[in-house]
């Protein structure tokens, strides 16, 4: 099987690594199935990365055309999309550059996602890492942060790849990863979420 995490370099994506290399396979319909190759893509990588021999590390923005399509090749089974969670720096002077910036990192990185899955000799399956901030009080009302907002959009295009079956798709809407028990959580919640997936 092989496994692609986007936003690898980040502390969750770092603990997911971690999960994955320990458990060493992952559940499908017919039994669990090795992992025997994760691509751990993100923009940036830090000084301290997990490192294990089934992981390769790939630097580059991945919101650019062709470039997850490329990495990924046609046999990509799993991707675990922890970047939608990424809006990048902290907003600053001018609402519209901000915006953009925003827009460049998770949408665009989202929607370069779904169309490398096009290309995939298999439908994969995607487990998109959200915030509960996504969520407004009911009804249309906007998100309840700008994280949320951009977190929003990525999950609505991902269902949407799910409803043209590009890929077969599931969100989780995590609370807080604040520390490592609540990275423990969030791992475990992912990998099991993608398990339920038949």
């Amino acid at each position: 099987m092989q496994i692609v995490v986007t936003g690898a370099s980040s502390p969750l994506g770092q603990s997911l690594l971690r999960g994955l290399a320990a458990k060493g396979s992952l559940s499908e319909a017919d039994g669990p199935v090795p992992i025997r190759r994760i691509l751990a893509v993100d923009r940036a990588q830090g000084p301290a990365l997990f490192l294990d021999d089934r992981i390769e590390y790939v630097r580059g923005a991945f919101e650019q055309p062709r470039f997850l399509a490329r990495m990924m090749g046609t046999a990509t089974d799993a991707i675990f999309h922890l970047a939608a969670l990424d809006p990048g720096p902290e907003e600053g002077e001018d609402p519209a550059v901000d915006l953009e910036s925003d827009l460049t990192r998770t949408w665009d990185g989202t929607r370069a996602l779904l169309d490398a899955c096009r290309f995939q000799t298999v439908q994969p399956k995607v487990v998109i890492a959200s915030t509960v901030e996504a969520a407004g009080q009911g009804g249309c009302e906007a998100a309840r942060s700008r994280a949320g907002a951009l977190a929003a959009m990525c999950e609505l295009l991902i269902a949407e790849g799910a409803r043209r079956r590009i890929v077969q798709s599931r969100c989780v809407r995590l609370a807080t990863l604040a520390d490592e028990s609540a990275l423990a959580e969030a791992v475990a919640d992912l990998i099991s979420v993608y398990e339920t997936m038949r």
